[in-house]
Order: structure tokens, then C-alpha cells, then sequence
């Protein structure tokens, strides 16, 4: 059974959080046995409402009463980040046909000429194709980690929020 004192993610180095690496003990116990509420991390420091809704309480006298400015002021980083993940995943779909008609052009010269040098370089474009994919799906998960993160951050701040208010 894995102990938590701490979210794994919180800890985890830049490579595993890349890669989603710091759930691998939570697999393999789920893999091994259905999961219980106690073999469940506690929610990541950075994830819980208390804090917050204390930040966008605060952050909403700062900026005249804007809900839109404090919204942006707390989680605009984390979409700008997003975007910035979106954009990677973006260009791996625009490049990878780019190079597929690149890689079948030269396989085409190859055929026409006779030559294996042509042969050559369509291999190291398949190998850049791969290198593409690679990255373009790296980009969609970590968009997708980051979108929804603000997503629930924002849905469970303003409800609790407005829950305070409404008290």
C-alpha cells in the first residue's frame, strides 16, 4: 500500500510530472486491487478551495470588484501555460502531413533515381515524425492537465465563494 504524506504530484520532478509518471504507484495498486478512499493521495496544497477563495477574495477588492480581472490575475499564468501546450500539440498536427509529403516525395526520387541516399533521408524523417508525434501528444496531455485543473479550480472556488456569500 503506498503511504502519502504528501501528493505525489507536489514532489514529483519535471519528467515525471511530463509524463503523468507520479501516478505509476497508484496504477500498479489499482491495477492489483480496486482503490480505496484511503489509498487515495490528499489533495495537492496548490489544488484546495480554502486557500483559494481567501486568494480571489482578496485579489477582488484589490482589482475593483472585477470578477473577470481576479480570475485572470489567478489563473491566467496557468492558461497561458495551457495555450502555450495547446500550440505544441497544434504544430505537431500541421507538421506531421508537411513531412509525410516530404517523406513520400523523397521515397518517390528514390524509386525514380535508383539512389539510396534519398532512402536515407526519408528514414531520418520518419525518425523527426516520431519526434514530432512524441511531442504533439506530451502537448495535448498537459494542455488537457492544465485546462481542466483551472477548470475545476475555478468551478469549485466560485461556488464556495458564492456559497459564502450567500450565508
Amino acid at each position: 500500500k503506498p503511504s502519502f504524506e504528501k501528493n505525489p504530484e507536489e514532489t514529483a520532478s519535471w519528467v515525471s510530472d511530463l509524463t503523468f509518471g507520479w501516478m505509476t504507484p497508484l496504477l500498479r495498486l489499482g491495477y492489483k486491487r480496486p482503490l480505496m478512499d484511503a489509498d487515495l493521495p490528499e489533495l495537492a496544497s496548490y489544488d484546495r478551495v480554502a486557500p483559494l477563495v481567501a486568494r480571489l477574495e482578496a485579489d477582488f477588492e484589490k482589482r475593483s470588484q472585477s470578477l473577470f480581472r481576479t480570475c485572470v490575475g489567478i489563473w491566467g499564468t496557468p492558461m497561458v501555460k495551457s495555450a502555450l501546450w495547446k500550440t505544441t500539440n497544434d504544430g505537431s498536427q500541421v507538421a506531421l502531413p508537411m513531412l509525410m509529403g516530404w517523406m513520400l516525395g523523397t521515397l518517390y526520387e528514390a524509386a525514380v533515381t535508383g539512389e539510396w541516399s534519398y532512402v536515407e533521408k526519408a528514414f531520418a524523417v520518419a525518425v523527426l515524425m516520431f519526434v514530432t508525434q512524441v511531442f504533439g501528444a506530451l502537448g495535448e496531455a498537459q494542455y488537457f492537465q492544465y485546462a481542466m485543473r483551472v477548470g475545476c479550480q475555478l468551478r469549485a472556488t466560485l461556488m464556495s465563494a458564492i456559497f459564502r456569500k450567500s450565508m
